[in-house]
This record gives structure tokens, C-alpha cells and sequence, in this order.
């Protein structure tokens, strides 16, 4: 993530983030807790954008206290609050690992992941609101590679793989017990060049695939 980007999160959110969940109808308590904030900093920042605009906390009011009646309006609230408690989740990973999230990472890291990817995944099937498309940009770079293109993610891997041979003069490996502990970049590496040397094994791989693995890969399945 660029240092822009880490400026504009901060380590727990600011209070763009906090109003705009407080907007969509998330209690300030809850925001707290989210963010690892003391509520008084929440309610402050609330209170600072109402001054700013009054017309805004009418808009809240209506969230927070007006709900419309009915079963389906309070689904739609319960998927709104869990929304944006992933979306806390997110933005804390991204401030204080500088990075995106991984799938090799802990229990947490992967439940974030697989959430940042349905959002890519909503996006790409334009079903992600615009408001929320903009909370995920002021973040970092979450957009990503789509999982359904498996196209240009395998191209991806390609020559990331070669990029890692020129720099470290060898093929990615696994290194079990390696005591400084194994780069989580490298294991990625190591899982898909396995993937392609075991579809070779099973006559699998596609021609055109093998043809590239050979060309850009000399010796890759050896």
C-alpha cells in the first residue's frame, strides 16, 4: 500500500470512516469497538460533521431512529452493521500491516481476504454500491485480481515465478524449517508452480500453458 494511502487510514480509521458508517446506520458503540477508538472520539468526529451539515444528521436520524417496519428493512440493517464491521476489519489489516490480506495468513487475515474477495467479486458484477466502491478506494488498492479470471491470475503467477528466479538464482521452494521463517509471497509461488508440475504429472496441463512454462520456465518441472 502506498504512504498515501496508510496516511488517509490511519492506524484505527479517522472520521471520514467513522461518519459514513455512523451514516448507514452503525451505532457509534459499535464503530468504537470496531476501530479500537474510544467512543468520545467517535461521537466528537459525529458531532463535528453535524455542525458542517446539518442536513447530514437528519439523513442519520432517519437511519438510526426511523427504521421502516418490517422483517425485510431489518435484515437489510443486520446485512448493513456486518458489512461495515468487515470492512473495519479491512481497513485495520491494511494500516497496520501495509499490505493486503492474505489466504495463507491467520484465521482472521484469511476471513478478511475472503471477504475483500467477494467485494471484488460484487464489483466486478456491479452489484457493490458506488458509496461503498469508494469507502473500499480510500483504503488502498483492493481491486485486485479476480479469482474468475483465471487467465490473466495464471499469467500473474508466471512471471512472478520468473521475476523470483532472476532475483533469487533459483525456483521458489518450500522450507519447512527454516528458522527466519519463509517469506508468505514465496509459499504462494510454491503452491502454484506444485499445481502446474502435478498437472503435467496427471497429462493435464494445457498446451498452450506447458508451451509458456518451458519458454519462460526452462526447466521448471525438473
Amino acid at each position: 500500500m502506498s504512504a498515501s494511502a496508510s496516511t488517509r487510514v490511519g492506524v484505527r480509521g479517522g472520521a471520514e470512516e467513522w461518519c459514513l458508517m455512523f451514516s448507514r446506520g452503525v451505532p457509534i458503540g459499535v464503530i468504537a469497538r470496531w476501530c479500537r477508538v474510544g467512543r468520545p472520539r467517535v461521537r466528537r468526529a459525529v458531532e463535528q460533521r453535524i455542525l458542517r451539515d446539518p442536513g447530514w444528521w437528519g439523513r442519520c436520524w432517519v437511519a438510526h431512529d426511523q427504521p421502516a417496519p418490517g422483517l425485510a428493512r431489518s435484515r437489510q440493517s443486520g446485512r448493513e452493521q456486518t458489512w461495515w464491521g468487515h470492512y473495519a476489519a479491512y481497513a485495520a489489516h491494511m494500516a497496520e500491516q501495509g499490505r493486503a490480506p492474505s489466504q495463507l495468513g491467520g484465521v482472521d487475515e484469511c476471513r478478511v481476504y475472503k471477504w475483500v474477495h467477494a467485494q471484488r467479486r460484487a464489483h466486478q458484477d456491479g452489484r457493490l454500491p458506488p458509496e461503498k466502491v469508494a469507502a473500499l478506494d480510500r483504503v488502498g488498492d483492493w481491486g485486485g485480481v479476480v479469482r474468475g479470471n483465471l487467465t490473466v491470475l495464471w499469467e500473474k503467477r508466471l512471471h512472478e515465478v520468473e521475476e523470483f528466479r532472476v532475483v533469487n538464482g533459483r525456483f521458489p521452494t518450500y522450507r519447512p524449517h527454516d528458522g527466519n521463517g519463509q517469506d508468505r509471497s514465496e509459499k504462494v509461488l510454491v503452491i502454484w508452480l506444485g499445481r502446474q508440475r502435478t498437472w503435467l504429472r496427471k497429462n493435464t496441463v494445457d498446451p498452450a500453458r506447458h508451451h509458456s512454462l518451458d519458454v519462460v520456465l526452462a526447466g521448471w518441472n525438473t
